[in-house]
């Protein structure tokens, strides 16, 4: 049985590990009412573009982190060395990367940015440096969660949503319908959270670079590296070879719908960071013919929970917005989100198998798995979004999940035999996913009368599917209704 102190601490790091998700729901009013379209657009690549950097100046560096921490934690000296060194060396590659983006950034644009839409040494170069210092907090947030320091993890996130939301709300009030507010926040709120890692740092570790420790750590980080590239790609390389086909308008609306699915995401992290760990115990560290009951309940129920979430986000957006969102713009991603929704149903597979996989150390068959997933991706934009514009970008973005997954099972499948219940693991999402992609050719008819549609489609495959499951449940619930 789970203990209540687990349940809380999972509930809190789930919060708490949410904040930028959460901080970039409240700003969304503020930049969709202050920007034009067109720079809603191009914030969009700017802030895809500071991710990607982000990923490069930590080189996955916080991977050795999470693993090596609890290695090293009866070697106090040792640990101290080994996670300063990696902290050290985070800091010298953002270095590195600000520097190497310095001589070829230029460059980088003009790849996709033939129409000169963008402006690389001013918007640009802020991203850069912005994703370093982000890049380096998150180093250190990734120690403060392994080493077990709850007050300083809570503390530190707390201190980057206030400062993110804060310094960017009053940027935005002081350049007015300017895009240099919102990037001037992101960045004065990196330097902010960069000082209060570095501070801690350097009271806590020393700030050496010793080159033993940076092989271990490097030769270690390689392949997750890979991973988070290609992970990066699958979520963001649409927008860059947009950028060159339509305007930054469409790309502002077709990013404020995927912003519309944020609440999905949190769900996903809750759900995630609470029922994963519960299903890896149940395998009591079998995981070449892990038992499945527990876990596939477990399962059943994410994939449940989600299409609950997707149903209600589509209903309750084309509500709530308006009454905050004055840019009428932008009310076009509505009608976009039955098939970005899409791939949220693929998640319960992906966290599963991915999860496997780590748990084997088997890191090389998952970068195989992103290798082709991103390498199919790459080429489908390259050939397709140039002839079909953003319609191709949505439907390469789902199939692109649904073909991780497929991948993932693949090599799963060479060294794991999993009772997955396909009825209900594959058969289910197909399902629901086909009547969302159903949804969103014929909403055009009435988008009301169609979501009602929907809903009740969708309500009978869930009975058909789980039926047998949900009848005490649901039982349960009326007999309570009627005492």
């Amino acid at each position: 049985m789970i203990s209540k102190k687990t349940i809380y601490g999972s509930f809190i790091y789930t919060l708490v590990g949410s904040l930028p998700f959460a901080s970039a729901l409240v700003l969304l009013p503020f930049y969709s009412n202050f920007l034009s379209t067109t720079d809603f657009g191009a914030l969009t690549v700017y802030i895809s573009f500071s991710l990607l950097v982000q990923i490069l100046a930590t080189f996955s560096i916080e991977q050795y982190i999470a693993t090596h921490v609890h290695q090293l934690r009866d070697d106090a000296s040792e640990r101290r060395q080994k996670m300063g060194s990696a902290l050290t060396l985070c800091f010298l590659f953002g270095l590195l990367v600000i520097g190497l983006f310095s001589l070829i950034g230029p460059s980088v644009f003009r790849l996709f940015d033939k129409d000169s839409q963008l402006d690389f040494w001013t918007f640009g170069m802020m991203s850069v440096v912005t994703g370093m210092f982000n890049g380096y907090f998150r180093n250190y947030t990734t120690l403060l969660i392994y080493d077990r320091q709850e007050k300083e993890y809570i503390a530190a996130n707390l201190i980057n949503f206030f400062a993110t939301i804060g310094l960017s709300i009053f940027f935005l009030y002081r350049f007015e319908s300017s895009l240099m507010g919102p990037m001037l926040g992101r960045l004065t709120s990196g330097i902010v959270i960069f000082f209060v890692a570095l501070v801690h740092h350097l009271r806590n570790y020393p700030f050496r670079f010793q080159m033993p420790n940076a092989k271990e750590i490097l030769w270690f980080a390689a392949p997750m590296l890979l991973i988070s590239l290609f992970n990066w790609s699958i979520a963001y390389i649409d927008r860059f070879f947009l950028t060159s086909q339509i305007s930054m308008d469409q790309i502002g609306v077709y990013d404020f719908a995927t912003k519309f699915l944020l609440p999905v995401e949190l769900m996903h992290m809750g759900l995630s960071n609470f029922l994963m760990p519960k299903i890896y115990s149940s395998w009591d560290k079998n995981f070449t013919n892990p038992p499945m009951v527990g876990a596939n309940q477990m399962l059943h129920s994410f994939s449940i929970l989600t299409v609950l979430a997707i149903i209600g986000t589509i209903f309750i957006i084309p509500i709530a917005v308006p009454l905050i969102v004055k840019n009428e713009d932008l009310y076009l991603a509505f009608s976009l989100l039955p098939l970005l929704s899409i791939s949220f149903l693929t998640r319960s597979a992906y966290n599963l198998l991915s999860g496997v996989l780590m748990l084997q150390k088997a890191t090389t068959r998952i970068v195989f798995a992103f290798v082709i997933t991103g390498v199919t991706q790459f080429g489908a934009s390259y050939f397709l979004i140039p002839s079909f514009g953003l319609e191709a970008a949505m439907y390469i973005a789902v199939a692109t999940k649904v073909l991780l997954v497929l991948v993932l099972y693949f090599v799963a499948s060479q060294s794991t035999t999993i009772d997955l219940r396909m009825r209900k693991f594959f058969w289910y999402p197909l399902s629901i996913g086909t009547g969302l992609f159903v949804f969103y050719q014929i909403q055009h008819m009435g988008f009301w009368a169609v979501w009602a549609a929907f809903v009740l489609f969708a309500g009978a495959i869930t009975w058909v599917f789980f039926g047998k499951e949900l009848r005490p449940l649901l039982a349960f619930y009326l007999g309570s209704k009627a005492r």
